[in-house]
C-alpha cells in the first residue's frame, strides 16, 4: 500500500523569492503558504502590520531556501513493493525490489525499514534479508529478533538518497535457511515494509505483502505393499518437488531401508545402477540409506523423479518393515535436515514353492497379407504348490515390416471381447513388434491358455510376396522381468495369388472371342473380405464372365487412362481361408483395336483407406493381336462349309447360309445337316459375295 500526501496550492499562492521579499519589504501582509512550512515555527505567521527591520535586499536570500524545503516534505514519498512469490524452506535466497518515489522538487534521503514474521522461526537467523550495495555486491541487513505477536526479524536499510521526483529501486533478496526443527510444512511470511523520516523515524509510507515459506515434498508412486523374502525385486518411483521459487544445490535424495535389502536406480539409458547402502551410524541399528544420485539440486518451480528397484535377502526378517524416502539438507554441527519424509510399510512374507513354468505355443502354419486376424493359442502350466502370476511376453519380427503398425496382435480378455496388445516398435536385426499381457494369474498344478490373433493389416508397400513371421513367446517373472520358459515359432504371411489358364497368345481384332481362366488364390489361413478380382484390358475390347448357370454376362469396362479399361469380374469380394475363386472369362478385341502387342492384366486389388489400392499377384497376358484375313478363292461353292477368322458356311445347290457358334473353350462351333465341315475350292469367292450376311448371321453354341 503507497501513502501519498500532496498540498493543494491555489495558482495565486505560489509566489517568487523575490516577489515575497517585495512583500515583506513594503509591510504586506501575507501568510505562509503550506509548501513553505516546514521552515517555520508551528502557528507562527508574519506580523500583521510590519516587516522584520531588515534591509530591503536581504530579505528575499533569507525566505528562499526554508520556503523549497518546506514545499518538499508537504510531499511524501510512495513505496511500491514486488514481493517473490514464494521462497524455499532452506533453499537459496529469492530476489525482489522495493521502489521508493520521491514526489517533492528536492533531493531528499530515507530509511527503509523491513520487518519479516514467520509464526514458526523462533530464533536468530530464521529469516534472512540482503540488499545489493552500490558496488554490486550482497550485504546482509541487520536483523533484530524479537517475539511479540509472532517471531520478527526487523531491521533497517539507511541513507537511501531519492532525486526530486525520481524514484530509487532497492535489490532485496530473502531466505529462510536450513534449520532442521521447522521447515517440513508451509508457512506464511508476512513483509511489513516502511519509508522513514531518517532523523524523526516517522512513518512517510509503508506497504505489507505476505508469501509462503514453502517445504520440499516427496511422493511415491506404485510402491510395493508386500513383497517376498528372496524374491522378485518391486520398482516405483521417488519425486522430489520444490514447489518454490528457490533454488535448492543441498538436497540429498535418499531412501532409508532395512539392510537385508538391495536397490537399483533405472539410469537415463534405460540401463539400471547398483546402489550400495549407507550403513546407519546408530549403534546396533540394522538400517541402510541409500543414496540415489550425486545430483542435489532442484530448480525454481521443479521436481526431480527417481524410478528404484528393491528387494529383499531371503534373511529379511518377515513381517511388516519400513522403507523411508525423503530428501535431506545438511546442516553443519547439527543433525541433518529430512524433508517431506514418507514411509512406506511393507509386508514380507517367506517365498512360496514355485515350479519352473511350461509354454506351449499353437502357433497358426499362416496368415494373410492383409486379411482378416487368425486365432490362435498359448498355454502356461504352473506345476508348483502355489499360485503364481506371470506376464506373456510377444515378439513378432519381420524383415519387411518397416514401421509401425504393420503387425498386430489381440488377446481375449476375461469379458470376452478382444483387446490389442500395445506392440513397442524397434528395429534391431528386423523389425520388431513387442508387447506384454501381464497378471496372468495360474493355480497351483493348473493351466491358463491365452487365446490370441495375430494379423498383417492391409499395406500397399508390402504383401505382395510369401515372408516368414518369427513369433518369439516368453513366460516372465512380472517383477524381476526374468525369462521362466519361451518358445519361438515361425508363421508364415503369405501373398494373394493370381492364376491365369488358356490365355490367348494371339487374336484377332474385330474376330472370335477367346475363353479362359482367371483364379484368385488364398493359400492362408486368413479370410479376405475386400478383394476386387479385376482384369485390366485396352478399352477396345469387350469381355464377358461365364455366370453359374452356364450363361454369359457383359461386364462394362471402367475408364482407367490410357485407353485402359478395368473389368470387375465379380461383386463378390471374399476368399475363404485355403480356398480358390475361379472366374471363367471371354474377352474380344473390336475391329478398331490397334495391331500389334496388347496386354491384359489380371489381378486382384484391395483398398488401403488414405493410401494408393494394394495390387495382389497381377499378371501379364501378352496377346499379339493380327487384322482379320482377306478372304480369297474361285469357284461354286458344293454344300461345304468354309471356317476363317471364326465364321462357317454352308452352301447347299445354289442357296448359300452363313451361321457363327462359338464352342466351349474359345473354338467357333459350325452348323450344317450332317455337322461336318468340307473344303469347297470356291470358299473365297463365295465368303466376299455374303460377307455381310454372316456378320448378321446368328451365333450359336455347338450341340
Amino acid at each position: 500500500m503507497s501513502i501519498t500526501t500532496r498540498t493543494r496550492r491555489s495558482r495565486s499562492t505560489v509566489l517568487t523569492a523575490a516577489t515575497l521579499g517585495v512583500l515583506l519589504a513594503t509591510g504586506a501582509v501575507v501568510s505562509a503558504p503550506a509548501a513553505f512550512a516546514a521552515e517555520v515555527p508551528p502557528a507562527v505567521t508574519a506580523p500583521a502590520t510590519t516587516a522584520p527591520a531588515a534591509p530591503a535586499a536581504d530579505a528575499p536570500a533569507a525566505k528562499a531556501a526554508p520556503a523549497a524545503k518546506a514545499a518538499n516534505e508537504a510531499a511524501k514519498p510512495e513505496l511500491t513493493v514486488n514481493p517473490p512469490a514464494s521462497i524455499g524452506h532452506g533453499g537459496q535466497a529469492v530476489e525482489f525490489t522495493e521502489t521508493i518515489t520521491n514526489p517533492g522538487t528536492a533531493e531528499t534521503t530515507f530509511t527503509l525499514k523491513l520487518d519479516a514474521n514467520a509464526d514458526f522461526a523462533r530464533s536468530q537467523d530464521r529469516v534472512t534479508i540482503e540488499h545489493r550495495a552500490a558496488d554490486g555486491t550482497w550485504k546482509p541487513v541487520a536483523l533484530a529478533f524479537s517475539l511479540n505477536n509472532g517471531c520478527h526479524f526487523t531491521g533497517e536499510i539507511t541513507d537511501l538518497t531519492v532525486a526530486a521526483g525520481a524514484t530509487k529501486t532497492v535489490q532485496l533478496r530473502i531466505a529462510t535457511p536450513t534449520n532442521n526443527d521447522w521447515g517440513n510444512w508451509d508457512t506464511a511470511v508476512k513483509l511489513s515494509s516502511a519509508v522513514l523520516d531518517p532523523a524523526a523515524k516517522t512513518v512517510l509510507a509503508e506497504s505489507t505483502k505476505e508469501f509462503k515459506a514453502k517445504a520440499l515434498t516427496v511422493q511415491t508412486k506404485d510402491a510395493p505393499t508386500g513383497m517376498v523374502a528372496g524374491g522378485a525385486p518391486a520398482e516405483f518411483d521417488v519425486t522430489f518437488t520444490n514447489a518454490s521459487a528457490s533454488r535448492y544445490t543441498d538436497v540429498d535424495k535418499v531412501v532409508e531401508a532395512d539392510g537385508r535389502s538391495t536397490l537399483q536406480v533405472r539410469k537415463a539409458d534405460g540401463s539400471w545402477e547398483n546402489i550400495t547402502g549407507e550403513p546407519s551410524s546408530q549403534p546396533g541399528s540394522e538400517r541402510v540409506t541409500y543414496h540415489l544420485t550425486g545430483d542435489q539440486t532442484l530448480a525454481p518451480n521443479g521436481s526431480d523423479t527417481r524410478h528404484v528397484r528393491l528387494a529383499f535377502t531371503a534373511d529379511a526378517p518377515l513381517g511388516k518393515t519400513y522403507i523411508h524416502p525423503l530428501a535431506v539438507q545438511h546442516i553443519p554441527g547439527y543433525m541433518d535436515a529430512a524433508r517431506g519424509p514418507q514411509f512406506v510399510e511393507i509386508n514380507l512374507t517367506a517365498a512360496p514353492v514355485v515350479g519352473k513354468p511350461e509354454l506351449a505355443v499353437n502357433a497358426p502354419a499362416s496368415i494373410g497379407h492383409g486379411g482378416q486376424a487368425v486365432e490362435f493359442t498359448e498355454t502356461i502350466t504352473n506345476p508348483g504348490t502355489a499360485e503364481a502370476t506371470f506376464a506373456l511376453k510377444l515378439d513378432a519380427s519381420n524383415g519387411f515390416a518397416r514401421s509401425q503398425d504393420r503387425i498386430t496382435l489381440d488377446y481375449r480378455a476375461a469379458d470376452g471381447t478382444w483387446k490389442p496388445v500395445t506392440l513397442a516398435f524397434s528395429q534391431t536385426n528386423g523389425f520388431h513388434f513387442t508387447g506384454e499381457i501381464t497378471d496372468l494369474t495360474v493355480a497351483a498344478g493348473a493351466t491358463k491358455t491365452v487365446q490370441l490373433r495375430i494379423a498383417t493389416p492391409l499395406n500397399n508397400d508390402w504383401g505382395g510376396s510369401d515372408t516368414p513371421i518369427k513369433l518369439s513367446s516368453a513366460v516372465l517373472d512380472p517383477a524381476a522381468k526374468t525369462v521362466l520358459a519361451e518358445s519361438a515359432k515361425e508363421i508364415v504371411a503369405k501373398a494373394l495369388t493370381v492364376q491365369v489358364k488358356d490365355a490367348p497368345t494371339s487374336m484377332v481384332a474385330g474376330g472370335a472371342p477367346a475363353e479362359f481362366d482367371v483364379t484368385f488364390a488364398n493359400a492362408s489361413a486368413s479370410r479376405y473380405t475386400d478383394v476386387d478380382k479385376i482384369v485390366e484390358a485396352d478399352s477396345r475390347s469387350t469381355l464377358q464372365v461365364r455366370k453359374a448357370d452356364g450363361s454369359w454376362e457383359n461386364i462394362t469396362g471402367t475408364a482407367s487412362g490410357s485407353d485402359r479399361v478395368v473389368y470387375h469380374l465379380t461383386s463378390d469380394k471374399t476368399i475363404a481361408p485355403g480356398s480358390n475363386d475361379t472366374r471363367h472369362v471371354r474377352l474380344a478385341f473390336t475391329a478398331d483395336a490397334p495391331l500389334g502387342k496388347s496386354y491384359v492384366h489380371p489381378q486382384a486389388v484391395q483398398q488401403t483407406p488414405g493410401f494408393a489400392p494394394a495390387v495382389r499377384g497381377p499378371q501379364n497376358v501378352e496377346i499379339e493381336l493380327t487384322a482379320a484375313p482377306a478372304a480369297t478363292g474361285t469357284g461354286t461353292a458344293t454344300g461345304t462349309t468354309v471356317r476363317n477368322a471364326g465364321f462357317s458356311t454352308t452352301t447347299t445347290g445354289t442357296t448359300t447360309t452363313g451361321t457363327t457358334s462359338v464352342a466351349a473353350g474359345g473354338e467357333l462351333a459350325h452348323t450344317g445337316s450332317d455337322g461336318m465341315e468340307k473344303a469347297a475350292m470356291g470358299a473365297g469367292a463365295l465368303l466376299l459375295a455374303g460377307i455381310g450376311a454372316l456378320f448378321a448371321s446368328r451365333r450359336r453354341r455347338s450341340a
